[in-house]
This record gives C-alpha cells, sequence and structure tokens, in this order.
C-alpha cells in the first residue's frame, strides 16, 4: 500500500536480524520504488555503515537511518567544489507548492526547511516567462523564535576563502518595511547569528538587512563589532522601489591569520553601492566559507519589528562563484 506522505524513494539502515541474532544492512524501497542503480549514492552508504559490536537492546533495532531519492539527491561534490561557478533558478519547476524534492535539489539537501511551506514557485520571475520563489512573512512574526521564518543553512560544497554571490529580489508593492529584516548571505560552518557574539574563534555571518526606510546594508557579525548583535554596513544607494527587482552582488575575502585585510564589496543592480575593507573575520586561518545562509524574515526579534498583516517578496537567480 502506498503512503502518500513518504517523500522518500528509499532509505538505508542497520537492523537487528532476530531470527539469525545479527545485523544486517538494509536496503528499505518506498511505494514499490525498484532498486536504484549502481552508482546511486545509498549503495556507497551502504558499503560505509559499520556493523555495531553490540548486541541489538530490543528485536528490531534500527541503527545509522537515512532516506535517499531516486533523482533528488546530493552528492559529496558540486561545481563548486571544483571551483566552477553554480546557477539555481526555479524556470523547471512547476507552479505551486515548493516540493520538498524541488527543495533538496536546489539547495545541496540543507539539514534544516524551516519556512519552506512559506515559498511557492509563482510565474513572473525576473526574465520573461520565468519563475521565482515567492515568500509569505507572517503578519505578528519577527525573527525565528516561532519558525515562521525562512531560515536554511545548505553546505555550499567547499571551504573557501573567497566568494561571490548574486541573487535578484523584488519587493511587493504595498510592502511594509516596519523596523528591517533579513535577506540571504553566507557564513561559515558554525555561522554567528542571533545576538551571539563573534570572537574571531567560533564564527561570522554577512547577510542583507533593510531598514526601516527601505534603504539595504550588510548586516556582518564580526570579531570588531561594536555591539552584541551584527553591524549595518549601509549601502550608498537610495531606498529600494517596490515593485523592482534588484541584482544584489556581493564578493566577500576572509582576512589572513592575525591581518585585518578581508573586506566585503556589493553591487546594487551594477552600480558599486559598499567597499568595505581591513575587516577581520578570524583570528587563525580556520572558518573559511562554507554555508549559504538564506534568511528571509522580519527582525530582530521582538514584537515591534513584526507586521501587521502579511507581507510578500520574489527571490530568483542565483549565480554562486568561488574566487581565487
Amino acid at each position: 500500500m502506498k503512503n502518500p506522505n513518504q517523500p522518500f524513494e528509499m532509505a538505508a539502515k542497520v537492523q537487528w536480524n532476530p531470527h539469525y541474532k545479527r545485523w544486517d544492512k538494509v536496503l528499505v524501497l518506498y511505494n514499490g520504488h525498484a532498486k536504484p542503480p549502481a552508482k546511486h549514492p545509498v549503495w556507497a552508504y551502504l558499503k560505509r555503515l559499520r556493523l555495531p559490536t553490540r548486541q541489538a537492546r530490543h528485536n528490531g533495532e534500527n541503527l545509522h537511518y537515512k532516506a535517499f531519492y531516486l533523482q533528488a539527491y546530493c552528492p559529496e561534490r558540486n561545481a563548486l567544489s571544483e571551483y566552477k561557478p553554480m546557477f539555481i533558478n526555479f524556470n523547471q519547476h512547476s507552479v505551486g507548492d515548493y516540493s520538498e524534492y524541488a527543495f533538496r535539489n536546489d539547495w545541496f539537501c540543507p539539514q534544516w526547511q524551516m519556512g519552506r511551506q512559506q515559498v511557492k514557485i509563482q510565474q513572473g520571475g525576473r526574465t520573461p516567462h520565468g519563475k521565482a520563489l515567492h515568500i509569505t512573512l507572517p503578519k505578528g512574526v519577527a525573527g525565528c523564535g516561532q519558525k515562521k521564518c525562512l531560515n536554511w543553512k545548505p553546505k555550499l560544497g567547499g571551504k573557501f576563502h573567497a566568494l561571490e554571490y548574486s541573487y535578484w529580489v523584488k519587493f511587493a508593492d504595498d510592502f511594509d518595511f516596519v523596523r528591517g529584516g533579513k535577506l540571504p548571505g553566507i557564513g561559515n560552518n558554525h555561522a554567528a547569528t542571533g545576538g551571539h557574539r563573534a570572537t574571531g574563534n567560533n564564527g561570522w555571518s554577512i547577510r542583507v538587512m533593510w531598514n526601516h526606510e527601505g534603504k539595504l546594508g550588510q548586516y556582518v557579525y564580526y570579531p570588531d563589532q561594536g555591539r552584541r548583535y551584527g553591524d549595518f554596513f549601509s549601502w550608498d544607494a537610495p531606498a529600494i522601489r517596490k515593485g523592482q527587482w534588484y541584482q544584489i552582488k556581493t564578493q566577500v575575502q576572509l582576512n589572513h591569520a592575525g591581518k585585518r585585510d578581508g573586506s566585503i564589496k556589493t553591487w546594487l543592480n551594477g552600480r558599486l553601492v559598499l567597499n568595505k575593507l581591513d575587516l577581520r573575520f578570524q583570528n587563525a586561518d580556520n572558518l573559511p566559507i562554507e554555508r549559504l545562509l538564506f534568511s528571509v524574515f522580519y527582525g530582530g526579534n521582538d514584537h515591534t519589528w513584526a507586521p501587521k498583516r502579511d507581507n510578500y517578496l520574489w527571490i530568483d537567480d542565483w549565480v554562486i562563484r568561488p574566487l581565487r
């Protein structure tokens, strides 16, 4: 009998076999799916699994369970791993809900899916006949405490000292900026956010933020910030116009150990709006760029940042490019 709520085609695990009193490596196939091809990563995962030396704590005990899609799986390496650019758009997806299948394919299988239900695939992307992510920011919600924000943090497939990334964003004609909010950026593996101060040894993060006027800037956690929360580096640009597409392109260069030679450069629709130099993100060369921080929410995290009604924006056409 098929289970329509099971999004995966298969899973791998180690399971206790009470009849033979041993551990077995098991491939589970859901909803009648056939065995995957020999190059599918589920086989490599099964091969790597080690059988426990202990007895089971109970009959049928399962260990190391991991689910896989037949097609939407994430290899260990991608274009970025080969120092090639990665392009992400949404034109290939069906209009409607942003399925888990599509989500995992687009964003390298993030561990978190917070806010995916607030995203739709909608006609009307940046290009004619294109599609974009349509994002709902619900009324009364600021920050991520209620888990109604977009906040997924996929690994990029490598460790980089310098990276360029760009995307297009459009705010709805009636968008209420309230006090401000966040847009995507990057960070190290354990990026400093949410009031956790960067020390140079624990993490850092760079995201975009809009303020109450609709002006944009980089919101940065780094060791030399002047307060508990990140510093806002306002861009040399007027407030954005609602209902208009903007391309945000950023280049980040980390500092070398013991130096303040890091930098953030940002272009808005091709115009340089920020050139922040002499920055320090790390004390040693041990906090490389590893994650995309797909953060979209109001806040701040108290009710004064929250909108009084639902608000909408669109994001489209990502390009992520390692720099040497």
